[in-house]
């Protein structure tokens, strides 16, 4: 579910209660937990305040912290490109260890892909080995495409 959907709504319901309020952005708060905040909203009439998170606080990993670590090692760059990028953009960033401790986990999760795949292709090209004619110019060899 879209975050600025949930916005939306929220002025939807809350125009049914406060009818001439409109809900104006206050802030963005940062609750320590990298590229993730929650947005404040306000009305301009009774006052009530709602909160936004930009993503669900339960989860336990940030889609977009993963997506910014992901972009900037799959891009050949490092933690301060990524820092020189967001802060063009006048984004705060996230924290170096958090940075790191995400580019660990996503090399092991890419060690582990690679290794997987690298496995699948070998036994395919087994599979195909083993159907192979023989290779007359090559008898003699060691390997010579027979099983």
């Amino acid at each position: 579910f879209c975050k600025c959907e949930r916005a939306i709504d929220l002025q939807y319901e809350h125009s049914l209660k406060c009818t001439l309020g409109k809900l104006i952005l206050q802030k963005e708060q940062r609750r320590g937990r990298g590229l993730v905040s929650c947005i404040v909203l306000k009305c301009n009439m009774c006052e009530k305040t709602y909160f936004v998170d930009t993503e669900d606080p339960k989860r336990n990993e940030s889609v977009i912290n993963v997506g910014a670590v992901w972009g900037t090692i799959a891009t050949g760059s490092c933690y301060e490109h990524l820092i020189e990028l967001l802060s063009c953009m006048n984004i705060p960033s996230l924290m170096k260890n958090m940075f790191y401790d995400l580019e660990e986990k996503l090399g092991k999760e890419w060690e582990a892909a690679l290794l997987t795949s690298m496995e699948a292709a070998a036994k395919k090209r087994e599979g195909n080995r083993c159907r192979e004619k023989p290779n007359m110019s090559r008898w003699n060899t060691l390997d010579n495409g027979v099983c």
